[in-house]
Parts: structure tokens; sequence; C-alpha cells
């Protein structure tokens, strides 16, 4: 496929709706690494049509990266909401379809559970396989404070490491299929076992552009998926998008929609109060409805990662 086939080409962040910046930034950013590099104003915006909410919203987003900084890693995305507020509770069940868990790798997971507790954090579990992880050491499942899941994933890394994001689907196959469709590649084939989520079948996919960088984890656990449950509104607490790099947003929308795709969009958007500005962002639910973006994003604007730890701004 070519540099113009109008495919997704990097996973630039997966978005998280929280209560509390404050709280939060400490739980991801003390517990478990992460760095605050961007962040938006609280003003009004008028921008929330790809969220497929009419009117005016108030929200503030915080990016957070690991060591490779913002231009060389996928970021995770925190989004607080004033109005409409944020709303409800992440799940707490597996088999619900939808977005359920982040993963990072760190050197090590000593003193780990404690460094979660104290930033207002819950283990649910010590000790569990990953798919994430590249060799066979443990992981831990947790909660943050608001309750969304995350795997820390014990791994040969020089610090805190973005891993991927973890989705429950109703029918693997169909999704497999549909994010194949968007640009996606299998990296890892299916495969049945006990997780620290629970048992299942579980295949990992990527980009082209990550290289290892960002994997996509789908899961269909063993049993029924509890199928409506979903989140039904984009301000919903816990993983609601995944935002993805293309080349042309208008391009973007021809191969969808050739592909039998509805796209809504493109949207201008832009980023008050960062130094990113006049985006234009489409969208496209999945098959359980997770709300995936394609933004205009040039590739000139992405580096390779840096052979070091390097200092991205303030914590």
């Amino acid at each position: 496929m070519g540099h113009d086939d109008g495919l997704a080409r990097r996973f630039l962040h997966v978005c998280l709706n929280i209560r509390d910046f404050d709280r939060s930034r400490r739980f991801y950013g003390d517990a478990l690494g992460l760095r605050l590099a961007m962040q938006t104003d609280a003003a009004r915006s008028e921008d929330a049509a790809v969220l497929g909410i009419a009117g005016p919203t108030s929200s503030r987003a915080s990016f957070m990266y690991d060591w490779r900084g913002p231009r060389s890693s996928s970021a995770l995305e925190l989004v607080e909401w004033m109005d409409p507020p944020t709303e409800g509770r992440p799940y707490d069940d597996v088999s619900i379809p939808g977005l359920h868990a982040f993963a990072v790798s760190v050197p090590s997971l000593k003193g780990m559970s404690d460094r979660i507790v104290a930033a207002g954090g819950t283990v649910l579990r010590e000790r569990g396989a990953s798919v994430f992880a590249t060799n066979s050491a443990d992981a831990i499942l947790l909660r943050d404070p608001d309750g969304a899941n995350v795997e820390v994933v014990e791994d040969d890394c020089p610090t805190s490491t973005v891993l991927g994001i973890r989705a429950t689907c109703a029918d693997l196959d169909s999704s497999i299929a549909f994010y194949e469709t968007i640009g996606f590649k299998i990296v890892n084939n299916p495969r049945v076992g006990e997780f620290i989520w629970g048992t299942g079948k579980a295949v990992t996919l990527g980009l082209p552009e990550d290289d290892g960088g960002f994997a996509l984890c789908l899961t269909q656990p063993d049993g029924s998926a509890r199928q409506g449950d979903s989140y039904k509104s984009a301000y919903h607490s816990g993983f609601t998008r995944m935002a993805l790099r293309v080349d042309d947003a208008e391009e973007t929308r021809s191969q969808m929609v050739s592909k039998g795709l509805a796209l809504r969009g493109p949207f201008p958007v832009s980023l008050g109060g960062t130094a990113v500005q006049d985006l234009r962002i489409s969208g496209v639910d999945d098959p359980d409805g997770t709300l995936v973006e394609f933004v205009d994003r040039p590739k000139e604007f992405f580096r390779p990662p840096p052979e070091h730890p390097a200092d991205i701004g303030p914590r």
C-alpha cells in the first residue's frame, strides 16, 4: 500500500475520560512514569461534531507520553469534561464490548503495587499473563482512581513505556476484518488462553509506522458478550476512542466509503492553547461502537524514537 492510499498509518493516542486531572496526572505520572507534554485550554468549543455532540462543549485534554516523547510515541489523552460533565463509571466487566485497558511496561514490578495504591489506584491481580509482554514475565492488572484498567508488564525497557490498548469484541473475526480494512495488520495471530483479564481469545494488531511501538489487542472472552452495555456518550468515564494518523482526510473518506464504511466528517478541529492547530478529523465506529478518529497529521511531524530516555517536559 502506498503513502497516499487513504489508510491509517500511525497510532496517535487513546482517549481516557476522567473526572479530576490533578488526580489522574499524579497516577499516570508519579505512579506509572508518563509525562505531560501538551494540554489544551478549557474554553468552550464548537469542535465536538466528530464525537456526535451537537452544540458547544467545554473540556480540557492533556496528552501524556512516555520517554520517547510526543513526536515518537503514542499518547494517553486524558479528557476532563466540564460541560457536559464526565458521567458514569468505566467498564468493570470484561465481557462488555469496548476499550478496556491501557498497557505500559516498566523495568521492574518491584514496589509497583505500593505506588499504585499510594496514587489512589487499586490492584486487581498481582500476577498474570499479558499479550503485551515480549517474554514470560508476569503482569499486574490495576484500576486507576476513576476505575479504568491498566496492565503493567515487566519488560526490558529503559523506563515506563507505552505498549498499547486492549479491547473486548463481540465478534473477534468481524473486528479483525474492520481494523485490517482501515490499515492495521496482524502482529501476533489469535491465541486462546488464560490472561490477566480472564480466559478467551486474543490477537494483536499494529499500524505500519508504529513498528511494534504500539499494539491494539483485540479479545473475545469466553462466554457471551453483553451487547447493549457499551458507553452511550462521548463523555462517559473510561476509554472511549482512539486517534490514528492519515495523510489526507478527504482521501481517507473516499477510500473508506469505497470499502463500505460510513465516515463522519472531516471536521475542522483546533486544540486551543497548544501549538497544534487546524486539524481535520473524521470518524467511524468500529463493530462494537468504539469511535476511531482519522487525523490529518503530516508524516514529517514525526521522528524516530531517541536511543535513551529524553526530558520531554514537566511531569
